[in-house]
């Protein structure tokens, strides 16, 4: 289903992309004038949020299957 829709999508990227994609998202964080650590916290402080925001997502998804 779904999981294994997002798992296989997912896959495709390397963890050097990860890696990549990561160094992006802090220098474009310096750049605008956030500090970067500041995003663990708001990560940390929103987990809950963010998890029952994708199982809503799966949820709608595997409706319309």
């Amino acid at each position: 289903g779904v999981s294994l829709t997002l798992n296989s999508l997912f896959a495709a990227y390397s963890q050097e992309d990860e890696y990549l994609a990561d160094r992006l998202s802090v220098k474009y964080m310096k750049a605008a004038g956030f500090d970067p650590n500041d995003m663990i916290d708001f990560l940390t402080n929103n987990k809950e949020k963010i998890m029952n925001y994708y199982t809503t997502l799966e949820n709608k998804i595997n409706e319309t299957q």
